[in-house]
């Protein structure tokens, strides 16, 4: 009889998954200076389509270029910078046609992981929800005036609370990709921070946005 050849495959806990690697957590100066320039971007600190020279990134991180360039590749990667041929990198721009797409995706995606996480809740998930959600519910929604540390801090909760409620899903790419969609929408929460809502309103309508001023018009924060 002839042989067989069987494959055990490991389990996605065993980490055999093709989904892209969070380098988040690495402690090379590469991801370090990535660390910090992608947190730039998510609260717009550098603006939407921000030319990103050299000589104000090597003052603003103190990287070299070589350190700056593979940053920004990476996140070219993940859609966060654009590049160009003879152009240099830019921060990727903002759009209303944008805004809606990501929203439709990101609903599709949540509530598909969400159900998955809860099929595979566990106490300790439910803990860390309610422990998350209090300490969200503590920080009122950031207003156009408050400090950015302020802001910084209910952005970091927001987003321990949704990763909480996903946190038992089974599927990495499913992960990954709710998280990337999570990332970019950050940036549209950040600018209605920054542009403010009217009083009573949790969100931004599509009539409100046309209005937001020209990005190159924006202060520097």
């Amino acid at each position: 009889m002839p042989k067989v050849l069987t494959v055990a495959f490991p389990s996605f806990g065993d980490a055999a998954t093709t989904a892209p690697q969070d380098v988040s957590g690495k402690d090379a100066a590469t991801f370090d200076v990535l660390r910090k320039m992608r947190e730039d971007i998510l609260c717009c600190v550098l603006r939407p389509d921000q030319k990103l020279g050299f000589g104000e990134l090597r003052q603003r991180y103190g990287a070299s270029v070589g350190t700056l360039r593979e940053a920004l590749s990476h996140l070219v990667s993940e859609g966060l910078a654009r590049t160009s041929t003879g152009r240099g990198f830019r921060v990727s721009p903002i759009s209303l046609d944008d805004f809606l797409d990501l929203s439709e995706l990101r609903v599709w995606l949540e509530t598909k992981t969400l159900a998955d996480a809860m099929r595979h809740g566990t106490d300790a998930w439910e803990a860390e929800i309610v422990s998350s959600f209090f300490l969200l519910s503590k920080l009122g929604r950031p207003q156009a005036d408050d400090p950015l540390s302020v802001k910084q801090e209910w952005a970091k909760r927001h987003k321990r609370y949704h990763d909480a409620l996903v946190a038992t899903c089974r599927s990495p790419w499913s992960l990954h990709f709710r998280s990337e969609l999570f990332d970019q929408a950050r940036r549209y929460h950040w600018l209605t921070m920054i542009h403010g809502v009217r009083a009573g309103r949790t969100s931004t309508s599509p009539s409100e946005m046309r209005s937001w001023p020209a990005m190159s018009s924006w202060p520097a924060r």
